[in-house]
């Protein structure tokens, strides 16, 4: 502390100095102390980027407490922080990660004590999706609705909507969807969910309605799993393909469909699929990633 004196006549220095030393104090754990320091600093811009490297420290161990399981520790660490917006952060992490592990009721009174709207959308939807992973829809669905934030309302929906999907209740998952209309997201969801739950028709009914071309590039692969575990390859599957307008989506579709089908150890149909490609590059490279024990069937490529 006394070396500050002696950079008076360097007022950045002297700032730099400050900050350094509340830092310091945070990134060791010294948490009461680098508020009071804090306090102590006169300068209001000083002060302000004094807070802000404090909070920055105070988040970054809370979210070592909170990824290694120590949830209580990190919501102490917390309750500390000075300002609102990293406060608000570390609670959402928290929320999360008590979710996440189903202590939903946990999660929930955090969440309550976050101010910031978007933090708080990422903690309840944290809520929302455990809730649709152990089957409790209805509550999964009030909490969606209690979202303020667009985005996080959305995640958690289209997390809802795959579960239903999941769990066969595809009527439920259309109707989700329809709650948001437009939202590209809910619907691949959905034909995931279908496609994870082995009801391929369905899966490929939701990817044919789809209008956004990379939604419909991501649910293809998905659903083609289903059908190269089965030995099988859909001709509906490359026609809905066939219809993305836009080479480089219909490329990556057809690219992951040829994947998975090789990894299945379906070498001939993942070759046969693979030669579609428009894109020469495209093709070359998924070409180059199908490796059958017998190379001669890449001879007529």
């Amino acid at each position: 502390m006394q070396i500050l004196g002696t950079i008076t006549t360097d007022a950045l220095a002297k700032r730099v100095a400050l900050i350094g030393i509340a830092s310091a104090y945070a990134e060791g754990g010294k948490f009461d102390q680098a508020k009071q320091f804090v306090e102590t600093i006169q300068d209001p811009d000083t002060k302000a980027s004094a807070l802000i490297d404090v909070d920055g420290a105070f988040l970054d161990v809370a979210k070592r407490y909170a990824d290694s399981g120590q949830l209580d520790q990190a919501q102490q660490i917390a309750e500390l922080m000075p300002t609102r917006d990293f406060r608000a952060a570390a609670l959402a992490l928290i929320a999360t990660g008590y979710a996440t592990s189903g202590q939903i009721e946990q999660a929930k009174q955090i969440s309550q004590t976050i101010e910031d709207t978007g933090e708080k959308g990422r903690a309840l939807a944290a809520i929302a999706r455990k809730h649709a992973e152990v089957g409790q829809f209805d509550q999964a669905k009030q909490i969606a609705e209690a979202i303020a934030n667009d985005s996080w309302k959305v995640n958690a929906l289209a997390a809802i909507a795959g579960k239903c999907a999941e769990a066969g209740r595809i009527d439920e998952a259309m109707k989700v969807a329809q709650a948001v209309q437009g939202s590209y997201s809910l619907s691949l969801a959905i034909a995931k969910g279908c496609a994870k739950a082995g009801r391929l028709d369905q899966a490929m009914q939701v990817a044919q309605a789809m209008q956004d071309p990379g939604s419909k590039s991501a649910a293809l692969p998905v659903i083609a799993e289903g059908y190269a575990k089965a030995g099988q390859l859909d001709p509906a599957l490359l026609h809905i393909a066939s219809t993305i307008e836009d080479v480089s989506q219909k490329s990556a579709a057809l690219g992951g469909i040829a994947d998975k089908f090789a990894e299945a150890g379906q070498f001939d149909q993942a070759l046969q699929i693979a030669r579609t490609i428009e894109a020469p590059e495209g093709k070359a490279y998924e070409l180059s990633q199908i490796k059958p024990h017998d190379s001669k069937r890449l001879a007529g490529s």
